[in-house]
């Protein structure tokens, strides 16, 4: 019965915490943890908590209580990597992401991860390697399909990173990251219009997208809108 009860103390816990409820979505943890069952779980939805709470000390602390229990565990492997890589520990992030591969050659999430270790480094190739493998799994995953956009547009491909951003719009057509990425892209193809009409839909969905903010400001300023762009300059700073 305790074991069946777990899924709903995990349920609750991250509603709470993506409602920003981090003190009300311990609580719940707590009493999942006094039931004893699933320990290396709990450790790791303790530390997602604290993660989204900016608290990293205790998050990596947790992480590493549920690697304790279970060194094997890839969503704790891979969770811990992703903090990591973050905060600027490639390699350090690499272990962990090598070892969750090593365990489940066909999560997605680890396969993103090392791609995205490889994008941060410049190593584009081997990026594109990892976010292949990743979409030959899941063809849909728009997290993998937004990096791969993303390395597309930063090897100066932008036709073709546009065809990527456009394939998570239509998946998700209000994914923020996918219309900056498509604005980039249209900036870059010369297609004003459409960047600005890319990078306004992208801040009104998330209205502290700083990038998308300057970006949108630098169309302006192609087109001669030297107050507009200021306008949004001084919104980033």
């Amino acid at each position: 019965m305790k074991k069946k009860l777990m899924p709903a103390y995990h349920a609750l816990s991250n509603l709470l915490s993506r409602k920003s409820r981090y003190e009300d979505a311990l609580e719940v943890l707590g009493q999942a943890s006094d039931q004893g069952v699933d320990l290396h779980k709990t450790y790791l939805s303790i530390a997602e908590v604290y993660r989204h709470w900016g608290k990293t000390t205790e998050s990596i602390r947790y992480y590493e209580k549920s690697l304790t229990i279970s060194p094997d565990y890839v969503p704790s492997l891979n969770n811990y990597g992703s903090l990591l890589l973050d905060a600027g520990e490639e390699n350090r992030a690499s272990e962990f992401f090598k070892k969750a591969l090593k365990n489940e050659p066909n999560s997605v999430f680890v396969l993103n991860n090392i791609g995205a270790s490889y994008m941060i480094k410049g190593d584009y190739n081997k990026a594109m390697k990892y976010y292949n493998h990743a979409l030959n799994i899941d063809s849909r995953n728009v997290r993998v399909l937004n990096n791969k956009s993303f390395v597309y547009g930063k090897q100066g491909e932008h036709s073709e990173a546009l065809v990527f951003a456009k394939k998570v719009l239509k998946i998700d057509h209000e994914n923020s990251l996918a219309l900056y990425n498509s604005g980039v892209s249209y900036a870059n193809l010369k297609r004003i219009g459409l960047a600005i009409k890319s990078f306004k839909r992208a801040i009104s969905l998330s209205k502290d997208f700083d990038d998308a903010i300057f970006n949108l400001g630098l169309a302006y300023m192609i087109q001669g809108k030297r107050k507009l762009a200021i306008q949004y300059y001084r919104k980033t700073l």
